[in-house]
């Protein structure tokens, strides 16, 4: 698959979701928390295409992570967020107040 027909079909896929949606991903430990400063596709992008270097800057950052428990106890019921599935993880923006992360 080519990088343009990538990341219209990783665009295609982003979906807002209630943090209830994501227990069970977080159960298993597949959660990773991307800031709403980057673009949820581009780190998506990076992921799939191996891109170390890049996934490796943002984790150093802390930019990228995996869900803690912190994070989780710091989320609202009702918490909203835009995920994509980036097997074998799921990769989670928060959404902000009133308005859609930005990518």
């Amino acid at each position: 698959m080519e990088r343009t027909e990538l990341q219209a079909r990783l665009e295609a896929e982003v979906m807002e979701v209630e943090w209830d949606a994501l227990v069970p991903h977080h159960a298993r430990g597949a959660l990773v928390h991307v800031a709403p400063e980057l673009p949820l596709v581009k780190v998506a992008m990076a992921v799939s295409l191996d891109f170390a270097d890049d996934v490796q800057g943002w984790m150093a950052t802390g930019a990228v992570m995996k869900v803690t428990e912190e994070m989780v106890e710091g989320w609202s019921e009702g918490a909203r967020f835009r995920f994509l599935i980036v097997q074998p993880f799921v990769l989670i923006q928060p959404m902000r107040e009133g308005r859609q992360a930005l990518d």
